[in-house]
């Protein structure tokens, strides 16, 4: 809090020494006009200032997130090869076909996240691994999904939410494995589904908390609607555009 306070204070102090200053001097119409033109320098001067720390801070934030996607990048295709390489020195080419299989479409799956006129949405469905790093995420879309950029936006903030919901209740979780999410359109409805395996791939029942309610309220808000399945299975927005 005193570094905040800091931070706005600091870049503003000279603006203040001129206003003090200005009070003890002698009144003259040319101290006037002296004393506002420094007064106005240095508000500039400040108003610079923060502007200058917060892309600082801005620019680091984004370098220190691009930093750990291409570590998770670099970590996921280094298992990726030791598996291949396993499946080579054990003579199960079989295993390793599938292996490959399993590879091109997960890389084909991604492709379809090009289908968005948000870079904002494609870049969070992209790298949600990233950051929310509990579990694995598999994120299947529909090719043939196509919404407007203003509904690409809402339904950004819905899905981010979800993820947060997912952070909160999952705590100690430990059983949970990988999350699904998969996106489709049916009639002008987009239907954002999401689902909880464990390491058996078996689905998870989804627990129900107050945070639930607050989740509710927050997709509702932006002009979607969330349910569980019967059996809470199975998690999916719904969103009219």
């Amino acid at each position: 809090m005193v570094e905040r306070i800091k931070e706005i204070i600091v870049p503003f102090l000279p603006l203040g020494i001129v206003f003090i200053s200005w009070t003890i001097v002698t009144w003259e119409s040319w101290v006037d006009l002296v004393y506002l033109t420094l007064a106005l320098l240095s508000w500039l001067l400040g108003a610079f200032m923060i502007r200058y720390k917060l892309e600082t801070k801005r620019e680091t934030a984004q370098a220190e997130k691009l930093k750990k996607i291409l570590s998770r990048i670099r970590h996921d295709w280094a298992n990726h090869i030791q598996m291949m390489i396993f499946f080579l020195q054990m003579k199960k080419e079989e295993e390793h076909y599938r292996y490959l299989k399993k590879l091109a479409e997960d890389v084909n799956k991604e492709k379809h996240i090009g289908v968005f006129q948000s870079p904002l949405l494609a870049t969070f469905l992209l790298t949600i691994g990233v950051e929310h790093t509990n579990w694995k995420w598999h994120v299947d879309i529909s090719k043939d999904i196509r919404i407007s950029l203003p509904e690409e936006e809402d339904l950004l903030q819905m899905i981010k939410s979800v993820a947060d919901w997912f952070d909160q209740v999952g705590q100690g979780k430990y059983d949970w494995a990988q999350i699904q999410l998969t996106l489709s359109e049916e009639e002008q409805v987009v239907y954002v589904t999401f689902e909880v395996y464990d390491y058996d791939h078996k689905k998870i029942v989804l627990p129900v908390t107050d945070a639930w309610d607050r989740l509710e309220e927050r997709v509702s808000k932006l002009g979607g609607k969330i349910s569980l399945s019967r059996k809470k299975q199975r998690m999916i927005i719904q969103h009219i555009w």
